[in-house]
């Protein structure tokens, strides 16, 4: 029988090129070998080393990177741009620039790739190997193999392939004007497929850009569920965090950790539904007289059908991975309760780590309590003081729904008044009802 051809294929994204690096890294150790690698943008230069077969030069390159060694920019950004001066600052640099100059000089960049890249290396792997750029004159995608390459121009194809205009100045190869492929194909599984891939890998960093479909080799994705930042900064402490998520969704994707928004240990289902048991028992405190199950549609009537629709959508690039809704239930309370993402939990960390941002949450309570004592007076009263509740943290209305559930409620209207609560802010109420079925 006919070896199935594989394929790895590098999403565009800027500075989020270091999750791709962490993925990489895990490849590495899982025996990953693929038959060909194709990327867009900052994909097609990770890439082109990851083809080299150069791991430690990929990570020593993109762990001190920082803006202004993509950018010719002024001012110098340096490692510092963490606060929203600073980002603004390299906005507008980069802005300035796309209006006098038509893009910034990515100079650097080209410095950093003739470094880095080793073209007679690559043409010598034996791996197929291509990129993904767009024609500026009629925005038409260009998939460039690496064997119709001139030889000595792979390096002018990584920079019109990650050329973001108007951020970045069009590259001119052989009197023609190319840009960033994500403008054709950001995440580029077409090409790969036209290259002869059957059964393809694509990390996906979700960046800004088209995306095109296969039409019949079978594709599996390493993404991110959380959103992964600016694709415009390059900072080492952004990188090394990116870098880690990039590690763990791997580790995810081949079934050594457990969840979707957090690396959860085996075994962490069976503590989440044991949490979950005990939740429903306390959310009969809303309702005592009633019976059910917490995640059947129906109970309770708005109120579960609210709670039920958060878990079912609680994902957006993860729908189909994981149906249990106890691991929803516990990864939407780690989210409100700002559990770290760049680790892993067994199931007694992850709810210690609940319980203790919990008890050191600053909890802003006045709204709420009005809400449980005025629910029956006015509507548009109510209406306000939701509103009023909507400026706060997310952590801090489920702490204050938490502390009033494990108080109780004093007659109906408090009843009620959480009711409500929990229809307007299902994620907390969620969260609240997991950390005091912990305590």
């Amino acid at each position: 029988m006919e070896k199935m051809k594989k394929a790895l294929v590098f999403g565009g994204g800027g500075a989020l090129g270091a999750y791709e690096i962490g993925v990489w890294n895990i490849l590495n150790q899982c025996g990953y070998h693929p038959d060909i690698v194709v990327g867009t943008s900052v994909g097609a230069l990770n890439a082109a080393i990851y083809v080299q077969g150069e791991y430690e030069h990929a990570y020593q390159m993109w762990k001190n990177i920082t803006t202004d060694q993509i950018f010719a920019i002024q001012p110098k950004t340096g490692e510092d741009i963490s606060t929203f001066s600073e980002k603004l600052s390299v906005m507008n640099a980069i802005g300035r620039e796309a209006l006098i100059h038509r893009g910034a000089d990515a100079k650097p960049l080209r410095n950093l790739l003739e470094q880095y890249i080793d073209e007679d290396k690559i043409r010598k792997s034996g791996i197929q190997f291509g990129v993904v750029c767009t024609s500026l004159r009629d925005m038409r995608g260009v998939c460039q193999s690496l064997k119709r390459m001139k030889k000595g121009s792979l390096v002018d194809w990584l920079m019109a392939s990650a050329a973001l205009f108007p951020a970045i100045r069009a590259c001119e190869i052989e009197n023609s004007y190319y840009i960033d492929g994500g403008y054709y194909d950001t995440v580029p599984c077409e090409f790969a497929e036209d290259l002869g891939a059957q059964e393809i890998l694509a990390v996906d960093t979700h960046a800004l850009g088209l995306r095109r479909s296969t039409h019949h080799a079978k594709v599996s994705r390493i993404e991110p569920e959380w959103d992964l930042g600016n694709e415009l900064f390059f900072k080492p402490s952004i990188t090394q965090r990116l870098f880690i998520m990039g590690q763990l969704d791997t580790l995810k994707h081949y079934g050594k950790y457990e969840g979707v928004f957090y690396a959860l240990a085996p075994g962490f289902s069976q503590t989440a539904e044991h949490t979950a048991r005990i939740a429903h028992q306390k959310l009969h405190l809303l309702a005592p007289q009633e019976r059910g199950s917490l995640f059947a549609k129906g109970t309770y009537g708005l109120l579960a059908k609210r709670i039920t629709s958060h878990l079912k959508t609680f994902y957006k690039y993860h729908k189909d991975r994981i149906n249990d809704s106890p691991v929803r239930f516990a990864e939407n309370a780690g989210r409100i309760f700002e559990l770290d993402p760049t680790r892993s939990y067994t199931g007694m960390e992850f709810d210690a780590g609940i319980l203790r941002n919990y008890t050191n949450c600053s909890v802003f309570k006045g709204g709420l309590v009005e809400i449980l004592r005025n629910t029956d007076d006015s509507k548009e009263k109510t209406t306000q003081l939701f509103m009023e509740l909507r400026k706060s943290r997310s952590v801090e209305i489920a702490c204050a729904i938490a502390d009033q559930l494990k108080s109780g409620f004093k007659n109906e209207t408090e009843r009620n008044g959480m009711r409500l609560l929990a229809a307007a802010f299902p994620a907390e109420f969620l969260a609240a009802l997991y950390v005091i079925s912990l305590s």
